[in-house]
This record gives structure tokens, sequence and C-alpha cells, in this order.
């Protein structure tokens, strides 16, 4: 027999002219984060070993929310790339 292993956890980012919206679960939303545009910036926080991966946070006026924890190097860079074109990067 074949084992196979799928990943079903995902992040949906929703951006509209004044908000974002982030919703993260596995199959379906589980949690729900939003904010306007004007406060939120991209953080990316380095990784403390070679080993592992940089972390990226969207970060609101109260709150921040981390967001495709579960995505490879590339992937991520990508996604920042992509998400520097409508929030600040900081």
């Amino acid at each position: 027999d074949r084992l196979s292993l799928t990943c079903t956890r995902k992040d949906v980012l929703r951006l509209s002219k004044a908000t974002i919206t982030v919703e993260s679960g596995q199959d379906k939303p589980k949690t729900r984060w939003h904010s306007e545009l004007f406060w939120t910036r991209l953080i990316v926080k380095p990784a403390g070993h070679p080993w592992h991966s940089d972390k990226l946070f969207l970060r609101g006026r109260h709150d921040q929310i981390e967001i495709g924890e579960f995505l490879n190097d590339q992937e991520k860079l990508a996604l920042v790339k992509q998400l520097s074109m409508y929030v600040n990067v900081a």
C-alpha cells in the first residue's frame, strides 16, 4: 500500500482597497484576523538558526498574526514580494 500525505493547512489572504483579512485553518478556517491596510505592516523576523526559516507576521494596529509558517523559504520570499505591493514591510 502507498502512504499519501496531503498538507491541507492554509492561510487565505483577502485584500480590499482598505482592509486585509487572513483566514487560517486545516480544511476550513479556524481563525480569522482582520486589519485596516493603513495600519498593517509585514514583519519578516529572521531565523535564529540556519536550519530554520524566517517568520512572517502581519501586524495591525492592535495585534498581529503569523502567516505562511508551513511555506518553504522560496515560497515565503515570493509571498513577501507579492504582499509588499499592498502593505509596508517593516
